[in-house]
């Protein structure tokens, strides 16, 4: 008699939370061409205590 073996794809709590589980952030950020914000900003006052922080150049990514 074979023995029959049935496998549930279930998600368990700790895949439902954290979809990454393999990759660390940083490797996730190269992957997506995030722009490198080390010393590569300036700061715009837009007044009423909000700021803009842009890049000085959008060409530098995470490497």
């Amino acid at each position: 008699m074979k023995k029959i073996i049935i496998k549930q794809d279930r998600l368990s709590r700790e895949n439902l939370c954290n979809s990454f589980p393999n990759n660390t952030l940083h490797e996730r950020l190269i992957k997506s061409n995030a722009i490198d914000y080390t010393e590569n900003y300036f700061v715009e006052d837009l007044g009423h205590n909000y700021i803009r922080i842009s890049p000085k150049d959008k060409t530098k990514l995470l490497r």
